[in-house]
């Protein structure tokens, strides 16, 4: 061990802690504790000499063992123009340049599978095909054998074989989709059985995927953990034989978050959390295991360290994918099957009418929101977080919604209206809803709104008629007001956004009570 070693491994160390050591301050995960005012010095240059002590013996007696890091995946920067963020206090932040790290998912820094990544990022950014063919892309359809790289010319193509020949790579062949109608045949194709450990009491529904000839595959679950709200799961296996050009960015990475951990079963792993997704890298041997919780509208942001590591043990670090015979044959097959109407069972199908009339077909409102108190698991299977806690948190109130001389059930929180029940020959019928806000407008026009990462979606229906009356909405991405009707869109000005926004007018509700007022009887 020299000082050079000492100085790398000691760049591993969050910088938080080598400051704490000069202050009176213990980083946490909910903030800093300030330990001054306590009449002693706890800490100070005892902590740096206990990790640098700790960091010699590591590298001393813990040879074998390498910890992985995000610096060791990083692979470039891309800088980008952050459009203007709508707040939902009413503000708006300027367009600002930001940068997005990118991070390889098939090897660290000097293997074949990073460098060859490396290298195709590089070409393909700098490749401006718009420029390079001004009159347009000329026809071209690449080999399946390239399906995994998106080769648009043949250019591209003969870039992809220098790559696996200066490497030593293969390609990873034709791919194909792997659609909820083809789970059952997920162990035959590529030879796994779910991403979940035998061991575990977690569950984990099939959402969808792809995968390619050699092996590797990206497939999408959905997964709940004892004691932890479900989650989105994207688990991409890359088989370290074969060249891949994933990569992922992570945005704001100067706020992500990085750790090591070591799971019961004794796999080493890291975890990162950035402004957007949760990540679980595994490197080994003879692949690179990429985990990515969660996506749009998911609650991961929130995800503590805990409950992070309590998805990481719950997942599966062995599996091993192979390469999957008669791939031509198989897409064809697989491509036909999705085509193919899924066939109606009619047990099932009766069931869910079963289901259906019992839960939410009422004589009265009295009885539909005592069903909601006692099977809230079946309206939170139907209408996502809506109905959560409904006991607890919902309030109610009466008012026509729909204009025909009768009240309706408004249900709501936080001055946003989450459902609207009406009655439909003598029985209760679900009449609009919205996961994220909603507002009863004039002329009995039902606004659903999403305000959400600086965007805006708004869209109005007639309680009346049922009729889409049009969608205004703002992406931060693009930095473009839009509005459609129909089938037709069209880019509007802010100006615009704002007049049809404001042309609906909300209507003032009566006083919202708790549900558990309502006179059930």
């Amino acid at each position: 061990m020299n000082g050079q070693n000492l100085l790398i491994g000691l760049s591993h160390i969050d910088r938080k802690f080598i400051e704490e050591s000069e202050s009176d301050t213990v980083s946490g995960m909910k903030g800093t504790y300030d330990k001054s005012g306590q009449g002693r010095k706890l800490f100070r240059k005892p902590l740096l000499i206990v990790a640098i002590v700790a960091l010699m013996l590591f590298l001393m007696g813990c040879a074998a063992v390498v910890l992985l890091h995000l610096n060791d995946l990083k692979i470039g920067e891309r800088t980008y123009t952050q459009h203007p963020l709508y707040l939902e206090d009413g503000t708006k932040t300027p367009a600002t340049e930001k940068v997005k790290e990118i991070i390889s998912v098939q090897g660290v820094a000097e293997s074949p599978n990073q460098q060859a990544a490396k290298e195709w990022y590089e070409f393909t950014k700098a490749y401006d095909i718009a420029q390079k063919y001004p009159d347009g892309i000329p026809d071209f359809t690449a080999p399946d054998a390239y399906d995994a790289y998106w080769v648009l010319t043949q250019e591209l193509v003969d870039k992809v074989d220098e790559i696996c020949k200066k490497y030593d790579l293969k390609l990873a062949g034709e791919g194909a989709l792997l659609l909820t109608q083809a789970e059952s045949r997920i162990p035959e194709i590529l030879g796994i059985d779910g991403i979940l450990k035998k061991d575990t009491s977690a569950q984990a529904s099939y959402v969808g995927g792809r995968f390619y000839e050699c092996g590797n595959f990206n497939l999408d679950y959905r997964v709940t953990v004892d004691g932890l709200q479900e989650v989105k799961v994207g688990y991409s296996y890359a088989d370290k034989a074969y060249f891949s050009s994933w990569y992922l960015m992570i945005e704001e990475p100067e706020s992500a978050r990085e750790w090591n951990y070591t799971t019961k079963d004794g796999t080493e792993l890291l975890l990162v959390k950035d402004a957007e997704y949760g990540h679980i890298f595994c490197d080994r041997e003879d692949a690179f295991l990429h985990i990515q919780l969660g996506g749009k509208m998911e609650e991961v942001p929130n995800m503590t360290k805990a409950e992070m590591e309590a998805v990481a043990e719950v997942l599966d670090y062995s599996l091993k994918s192979g390469k999957v015979e008669n791939m031509h044959a198989l897409a064809l097959e697989l491509d036909e099957l999705y085509r193919t109407p899924t066939p109606v069972d009619p047990e099932e199908e009766a069931r869910r009418q079963a289901e259906f009339e019992a839960h939410e077909r009422h004589d009265s409102f009295a009885d539909l929101i005592a069903d909601m108190r006692d099977n809230e698991d079946y309206f939170t299977r139907y209408s996502g977080n809506t109905y959560l806690d409904f006991w607890e948190t919902m309030e109610y109130c009466l008012m026509d919604a729909d204009g025909n001389g009768t009240e309706d059930l408004i249900l709501g929180r936080n001055g946003n209206i989450n459902a609207i029940w009406t009655m439909k020959n003598g029985k209760t019928a679900g009449l609009q809803g919205s996961w994220a806000q909603g507002y009863l407008c004039e002329g009995y026009i039902f606004e659903f709104a999403v305000r959400e990462d600086g965007s805006h979606y708004h869209s109005y229906t007639s309680l009346i008629t049922g009729e889409g009356m049009g969608e205004v909405s703002y992406y931060p991405s693009d930095g473009v007001w839009r509005y459609q009707k129909g089938n037709d869109i069209k880019e509007i000005t802010e100006a615009e956004a704002f007049e049809i926004m404001n042309s609906y007018a909300h209507v003032e509700l009566p006083e919202m009570k708790p549900v558990k007022d309502f006179p059930m009887n």
